[in-house]
């Protein structure tokens, strides 16, 4: 999905302002943001919760969520953009992580087209590198 330049003047937990969509999916979107207290961009992304979880599940997720991503971190400090924050507000799960510089794989093949195979696998295995830390760690994708 291509860049929308959008300029929301929302705010996230009274800190972070979201600046621009950089992608989005059915569940989750991605803003360019800043984060005003530390004066530094940042991706923050949003995903809506279930209406299952409410009270103390509701209130544990932030904390899982750091917890999870500090040790992804730990892991693969090379690969994990380090998350900041992670927020639970107006049923939506509100995560903030240290701006990357790069190009969107969805930009990169619109662009350029399909990469070649080597490139491909390149990727695909920095990618798996990432999952197979994760599943020692007793982390499963989707956590």
């Amino acid at each position: 999905m291509g860049r929308a330049h959008v300029s929301t003047h929302a705010w996230v937990a009274g800190r972070y302002r979201l600046l621009r969509i950089v992608h989005g999916e059915t569940n989750r979107v991605c803003w360019s943001g800043e984060d005003t207290e530390a004066g530094r961009p940042c991706l923050v992304t949003r995903v809506r919760l279930p209406g299952g979880p409410s009270g103390e599940t509701l209130r544990r997720v932030p904390g899982r969520v750091v917890r999870t991503c500090e040790t992804m971190r730990l892991l693969c400090s090379d690969r994990v953009a380090p998350v900041i924050d992670a927020v639970v507000e107006n049923g939506s799960l509100w995560t903030v992580t240290e701006w990357t510089e790069g190009v969107p794989l969805s930009e990169l093949l619109a662009g350029q087209g399909t990469v070649d195979h080597v490139r491909a696998a390149r990727i695909a295995l920095g990618l798996l590198d990432v999952l197979e830390a994760a599943h020692r760690q007793g982390i499963t994708h989707g956590n």
